[in-house]
């Protein structure tokens, strides 16, 4: 029992930790990538011996990357990492708390 409390103040803390680099992680860059169907091609307006218009178009994938960061956002970014940060530290000292009234 008394360990069992020890191990989940330990991985609270843990998780409070791990908080903190991803309330960082939003001035880091995102790089996603995909591809794109288009269509292109020429366009023929004569007739068909069948007396239909004909159109001729080619299909392909486009490949196509794209990168957004994250410049500035009026501190929010560094407000929820300093709170983040606190968290941390008071799971810490839970975990002391605990270790020393067991």
């Amino acid at each position: 029992m008394r360990l069992c409390i020890i191990q989940a103040s330990l991985f609270s803390e843990d998780v409070y930790n791990s908080r903190i680099g991803q309330a960082w992680s939003n001035f880091f860059p995102v790089i996603s990538a995909g591809l794109d169907l288009s269509r292109s091609g020429d366009r023929y307006s004569g007739k068909s011996p069948y007396g239909a218009s004909s159109v001729y178009q080619t299909m392909g994938y486009i490949p196509t990357v794209s990168a957004d960061m994250l410049i500035f956002d009026f501190g929010k970014t560094k407000a929820t990492a300093d709170m983040a940060k606190r968290f941390y530290e008071a799971s810490r000292e839970n975990t002391k708390e605990n270790i020393n009234l067991i």
